[in-house]
């Protein structure tokens, strides 16, 4: 009875494996990259040191025009 659900066990781990070498590889293979720098906000207000302060000078924004 479980030898019919042992073949497809077997190739999903076969495949799991084969996925995390493959992940390994391309993570080897890929150039350096600087990580990212912390406090750098993309903001539409260039006095926001937040997103919340973001978000509060947009809605000032839309509120006075």
């Amino acid at each position: 009875m479980q030898t019919p659900f042992a073949h497809p066990a077997v190739w999903r781990g076969l495949v799991l494996f084969a996925g995390m070498l493959l992940g390994k590889f391309t993570r080897e293979m890929k150039p350096d990259t600087a990580p990212p720098q912390v406090g750098n906000l993309v903001s539409w207000s260039p006095g926001a040191r937040s997103r919340r302060e973001d978000e509060l000078e947009r809605i000032r924004q839309a509120e006075s025009s």
